[in-house]
């Protein structure tokens, strides 16, 4: 994998679509294959790529429902979450 959409397209439950170099990750359960909530070191990140290298990241969690994600990081992401903590956390 040399970047975040190539870790994520193998994980059930999970859509990529890519198209005129850019890409676009979606849960499959949402019904208008809605966009997750990115939560990046601890913080709300809506403008997250999922073009990120790989290297600069050190763990994800995929939570696809918000019947699965927990209380401490619940937000926006009514459709799932993408929990990622990076090598350069402060």
């Amino acid at each position: 994998a040399s970047n975040l959409t190539d870790v994520l397209r193998r994980l059930r439950g999970v859509q990529t679509t890519c198209q005129g170099g850019g890409c676009l990750v979606t849960f499959a359960r949402c019904p208008f294959g809605c966009l997750p909530q990115y939560i990046v070191d601890g913080r709300p990140m809506p403008d997250f790529g999922p073009g990120t290298p790989i290297r600069d990241v050190y763990g994800i969690d995929v939570y696809a429902g918000s019947s699965e994600t927990p209380a401490e990081v619940v937000g926006e992401g009514g459709w799932g979450t993408i929990v990622i903590w990076t090598r350069s956390a402060p």
